[in-house]
């Protein structure tokens, strides 16, 4: 007959060489590690058991009462009901459960499983348990400074919601954060944030003085591990510069420089190809490269030594942030409220402001209708006015 669980049988329960159990009414188990620690368990199957807590921070009336209301659980809704779930990171429930899933019921399935880890990059070494309201918030905020619209930001939540819900019936998860967590407005903004000329300056001021002091920090590092005789750190170049003034020459999108190999780069006709499986909606199209970038890709290659595979890359792996770094730069030029996306629209503006076309631009954007473009419209008609206006200024002079 089980034994009822008392403060008395749990005083006495002393501390051996081994790991001892004590067990009582309900499936209760005490068990005593070597240590002296305490811990209160419920056996709800064979070889299956649910953590109640430690003596002293749960007491042996309580520890009887959660026996108790498991047993009863066990008996009504199963041992799965009462099984703690084995919480695994976003990353590896993709990989093994979701993709596998979605891949043989869905056409897209693919898709949407590289869509989830290329969104939620940021979130992949999380375990789902851990993913709550706090973190989709910080998430949908750096999203907005990549520059990403609100539908599509709504849309990646949407598919993240799926996945997790999935996980809940899977019994990966208890409870998934969207039943609690309310997607906020995302406002646009002023998507048509466009630099001054003295902005640009400043940015290329900043780029320029990061770049050095990241060289002098590797190489006052290397002397301090020198004097220590530690293996030295290699002195690799920084991709934040480069990738900037790349984005700032050619109007690429960000996902588009990140996924930009040295094959798609002719250095000799001064093209970068943007080929259509790694594009927006999947519409390539041919960059012409200009002198500033050109260098700066002809540098590069230079200083990474390499002509083929990715042309920005971390370990052979993609970058997957700058947020960092371009907060910094930011800060260091004194130019606030620019987005990264923001380069690509300066590009644009630049080139209507300028004579171009906005049929051109539409091309060296990538857009599938002109209608995107015509956002850059009216700064030709302005730039129209004031060639307008200089005949004033002829009939003043008498003309």
């Amino acid at each position: 007959m089980a034994l009822k669980i008392n403060k008395t049988a749990v005083k006495e329960a002393k501390a051996g060489d081994k790991p001892q159990e004590l067990r009582f009414e309900d499936g209760l188990i005490l068990r005593v590690q070597p240590s002296g620690v305490r811990t209160y368990y419920v056996e709800v199957a064979r070889g299956k058991r649910v953590r109640i807590g430690r003596v002293g921070t749960v007491t042996p009336a309580m520890a009887a009462e959660a026996a108790k209301r498991l047993s009863v659980k066990v008996m009504g809704e199963g041992v799965e009901a009462v099984m703690p779930v084995r919480a695994i990171t976003l990353e590896k429930f993709i990989a093994d459960v979701y993709e596998p899933f979605v891949e043989h019921e869905h056409r897209r399935g693919k898709r949407t499983a590289e869509d989830l880890r290329r969104s939620f990059a940021d979130l992949l070494s999380t375990k789902l348990d851990r993913i709550t309201s706090r973190e989709l918030d910080a998430w949908v905020r750096g999203r907005r400074e990549d520059g990403v619209k609100a539908a599509t930001i709504a849309r990646e939540a949407n598919q993240l919601q799926g996945a997790l819900r999935f996980a809940v019936e899977r019994k990966h998860l208890k409870v998934s954060p969207f039943d609690t967590w309310k997607a906020p407005n995302v406002p646009q903004g002023n998507v048509e944030r466009y630099l001054t000329t003295q902005e640009k300056a400043a940015i290329r001021k900043a780029l320029s003085d990061r770049d050095r002091q990241q060289a002098r920090e590797r190489a006052s590092a290397n002397k301090w591990r020198r004097e220590r005789r530690y293996p030295e750190l290699p002195m690799v170049a920084d991709h934040v510069m480069p990738m900037v003034l790349v984005l700032l020459n050619t109007g690429m999108r960000y996902g588009e420089v990140v996924k930009l190999e040295w094959q798609a780069v002719n250095l000799t006709t001064r093209t970068i190809t943007v080929v259509g499986e790694k594009a927006k909606a999947g519409r390539g199209r041919i960059i012409q490269l200009n002198d500033e970038a050109l260098k700066v890709l002809t540098t590069w290659r230079a200083l990474t030594n390499r002509t083929t595979g990715l042309v920005f890359q971390c370990d052979g792996e993609p970058i997957k942030s700058i947020k960092t770094a371009w907060k910094t730069i930011k800060k260091m030029s004194g130019v606030e409220n620019v987005r990264i996306h923001d380069l690509r629209h300066d590009f644009a503006s630049s080139i209507v402001q300028r004579g171009g076309s906005v049929y051109v631009v539409q091309k060296l954007l990538g857009h599938g209708n002109v209608s995107q473009t015509m956002r850059y419209a009216h700064l030709a008609d302005e730039q129209a006015a004031k060639a307008v206006a200089l005949l004033d200024g002829h009939k003043r002079g008498g003309r």
